[in-house]
């Protein structure tokens, strides 16, 4: 190679950078710039998915430190030489646990998602998607290239719609795909009404579980479980990284399902394989799973705390027992002064704008976990009240 500096404008200048730097300022004026902040030393964070507190908790994380003794990184992929034993290991009690034939497991959720998607759409499939899906179900419909002949959009959990969309579709393969807890709003998918939906329809039902996984159900197995439904007659997407406190995502569903994903799954065949750590940790966390049923009960009966004295302050909050509390105040300016007053008071939560929700419904979404302490909960909902009172 020849020695000597490149040439050409540097980095920092031309069309390109021009652009981008219009894009941001763009951005920074919408008030929809975004940034990576940590959260904040001595500050109570309410952004994170850690429901049952397995990250703060000490005792626990010294014990997963002490007793896993495994590699940090698989190497390669897993189909190439990246496969280890205690995968097959976890997806064997995963599927004990989830009551469902088979699993495989995937590096993120989103990963996870997509490979459904993707894998589905190679069988023909047409897919109804509820409207407020989570990205990553969007994105695989958009990487599968599918056509809106074939994306099938219902608004959020209006069955009388689905049921229309179901009715109109002439196509042999129909997917139904869902959140069980949906991530922005905390509500609840009706299960029962969508798998008899599905069963009319010789259709096949998807559930995303990321924000139910070890919150609802016998031994936190999710809202499946919870809505008295078998996971064996759905597919099912499990997060690791929300109540379980790891990273990863598992795949259940029939065994021709988990043979498809690792034959024509793009993300799986192509990115290198999960921790062989974290897979030990996800499979020590599961055996403690349904020990931990203190830990669940505590952190939905202080979110139907907070629900309730929020509701009662005037704010518009449905009464249940989901940790995601979204406090929608409209505007983006709006949803970046409450995060600020909170953060004053000790409190980090991000406020979320659009593209994440529709413009108009700026929030800031509150996420509890059961290590919050019930005077931190009251000193919560004072804030957030005397912020309201002060618009």
């Amino acid at each position: 190679m020849c020695a000597g500096s490149p040439s050409g404008p540097p980095s920092g200048s031309g069309p390109i950078a021009r652009a981008a730097q219009k894009r941001l300022a763009d951005l920074r004026a919408r008030c929809l710039l975004r940034t990576l902040t940590p959260v904040p030393a001595g500050a109570v964070n309410l952004c994170s998915n850690d429901y049952l507190g397995l990250l703060s908790d000490a005792a626990w994380q010294g014990e997963l430190r002490r007793t896993i003794d495994r590699d940090a990184g698989a190497g390669a992929s897993r189909l190439l030489g990246g496969e280890d034993p205690v995968f097959a290991e976890l997806e064997s009690a995963f599927s004990q646990f989830k009551d469902a034939p088979a699993s495989l497991l995937f590096p993120s959720g989103y990963a996870a998602n997509e490979s459904v998607v993707q894998t589905l759409a190679g069988l023909e499939a047409h897919f109804f998607s509820d409207q407020l899906n989570h990205a990553s179900i969007i994105d695989g419909c958009r990487l599968a290239r599918l056509g809106r002949d074939r994306v099938h959009v219902f608004a959020h959990a209006d069955l009388d719609q689905l049921r229309s969309q179901l009715n109109a579709c002439p196509a042999s393969n129909k997917v139904i795909i869902t959140e069980s807890v949906f991530s922005m709003d905390g509500d609840a998918a009706d299960l029962p009404a969508l798998y008899e939906l599905a069963q009319s329809h010789q259709a096949l039902l998807v559930i995303d579980e990321a924000h139910a996984m070890g919150v609802w159900g016998r031994a936190g197995r999710g809202w499946i479980d919870h809505a008295g439904l078998s996971a064996a007659g759905v597919v099912s997407v499990n997060t690791l990284g929300k109540a379980w406190g790891l990273q990863g995502a598992i795949v259940s569903g029939p065994e021709w399902f988990r043979q498809l994903l690792i034959n024509e799954a793009r993300p799986f065949i192509y990115t290198t394989g999960c921790s062989p750590w974290l897979a030990d940790a996800a499979l020590q966390t599961l055996k403690r799973m349904p020990h931990w049923e203190t830990r669940r009960c505590r952190v939905r009966e202080l979110a139907e705390r907070l629900r309730r004295g929020l509701c009662g302050a005037g704010f518009a909050i449905d009464i249940s027992d989901s940790p995601i509390v979204p406090v929608i105040v409209g505007a983006a300016t709006a949803a970046l002064d409450l995060s600020r007053y909170l953060l004053e008071r000790g409190f980090f939560c991000r406020p979320v704008r659009p593209p994440t929700v529709p413009e108009g419904t700026c929030r800031v979404r509150l996420s509890l976990t059961a290590a919050i302490r019930a005077e931190q909960l009251d000193r919560l909902l004072r804030a957030i009240v005397a912020w309201g009172d002060r618009r």
